[in-house]
């Protein structure tokens, strides 16, 4: 398939987007621009339609508790570009969210027997550092599982938290509430020239595993967005000689799959 750059017109509304995103992340709390933009002057495109979904995905990419703001740019100026450049000839693009792995900003902690009732009077010391850092606003306990359920609010990336107290000693396993079902998604990849993104359209009986799929590739690099091509495994059982680089942006279990 003919690998195709976007027009210079796209191109410009994405840069335009990124030097506003760029004055939102730093400009400190509190004070206000000489200059506020207009936001009947952007109708048509919506300032904050990504923001939020680059600051996941930003999180995802860093593997990292707290966001990297820099990332955030890329990352938003990236998939701004993607979609106004792609997106009326590929519609799915604008229906294909990303889903982070966690999904809601519980960490559930399994002990040992012993440390555990130690948590239970408050003499678990091992996880204050942790706990004053990151601020859990609730704490629950299951005690027959020993389980921990640790709830955090916040712009933070649950799967690395986890992690981080998973290396605490006395600690059995530590991790995020993950989704159950399989959905559409955005499976992004830092790479050593800039981030591909793997969009991925997906249908059927998601309850177990998606029955119908199709993946859209692209790479951005040198603030340029390039589409490598299209794939659907129901129509075309051989994948396109570029699969194998685009299958790692796919996470380990879906990677057997395809």
């Amino acid at each position: 398939m003919k690998r195709q750059t976007p027009v210079n017109g796209m191109k410009s509304t994405a840069f335009l987007l990124y030097i506003l995103l760029s004055a939102l992340i730093l400009t400190p709390a509190g004070c206000v621009p000489p200059q506020q933009y207009n936001p009947d002057e952007y109708e048509k495109v919506s300032v904050f339609d990504f923001i939020d979904e680059a600051e996941q995905i930003s999180l995802y990419l860093d593997d990292d508790v707290l966001l990297n703001r820099f990332l955030l740019k890329r990352v938003f100026y990236d998939i701004t570009l993607i979609r106004g450049a792609f997106g009326r000839d590929i519609e799915a693009l604008d229906n294909i969210r990303f889903k982070p792995p966690c999904k809601d900003g519980r960490i559930i902690i399994v002990f040992e027997d012993e440390i555990y009732q130690k948590v239970l009077a408050g003499k678990y010391e091992e996880w204050t550092e942790l706990n004053n850092r990151y601020q859990p606003y609730d704490v629950k306990t299951v005690d027959k599982l020993r389980k921990v359920y640790l709830y955090f609010d916040g712009l933070l990336d649950y799967r690395a938290l986890a992690g981080r107290y998973a290396e605490l000693p006395d600690i059995a396993s530590a991790s995020c509430v993950e989704h159950i079902s399989d959905s559409a998604n955005i499976y992004p990849r830092r790479t050593d020239t800039g981030i591909d993104y793997l969009f991925r359209d997906a249908w059927g009986t998601c309850s177990t595993g998606c029955s119908s799929n199709k993946f859209f590739y692209f790479v951005c690099e040198n603030d340029d967005a390039v589409y490598v091509g299209a794939w659907n495994p129901q129509e075309r059982a051989r994948p396109p000689d570029w699969w194998p680089t685009a299958r790692k942006c796919l996470p380990e279990e879906l990677r057997e799959q395809f």
